[in-house]
């Protein structure tokens, strides 16, 4: 509803918007609920497993869509946007290790509404940053 989809939002003027980005957001927020509930029950495995197959899927299933819907274009234009991918791909590791071992103290419930933090906290970086 934020980013006013012209399917539901029509009389109002927009620009214009790729569908496939709102699937690929709809299908990130489902997957994640599953992943968190799934995680919670695989408590007895060892975090490393659940990270493991969590990031092979994940990647399996990119992959195919990348191939799928787009075209390759690996960055070449500077060492500062391999240092962000780099950043990325730390941070993203580091948060489902995080919640992978979360899930093993604390229900599923809790560590999701937390987990919704990210969102407010992007905001704020972001907001930050353009200061």
């Amino acid at each position: 509803m934020i980013t006013k989809p012209p399917f539901i939002f029509s009389g109002q003027a927009h620009e214009e918007y790729n569908m496939l980005g709102y699937g690929a957001a709809l299908c990130g927020t489902v997957f994640t609920a599953i992943n968190i509930v799934v995680m919670r029950k695989c408590k007895e495995v060892h975090w490393s497993v659940v990270v493991f197959q969590f990031s092979f899927w994940s990647l399996m299933i990119s992959g195919t869509i990348l191939l799928s819907f787009g075209e390759l274009a690996i960055p070449t234009e500077s060492i500062e946007d391999w240092g962000l991918i780099f950043l990325v791909g730390l941070f993203g590791l580091s948060g489902q290790v995080l919640v992978a071992i979360a899930l093993t103290h604390e229900g599923a419930g809790r560590v999701a509404v937390t987990r919704s933090m990210d969102i407010v906290l992007a905001y704020v970086l972001q907001v930050r940053r353009r200061m």
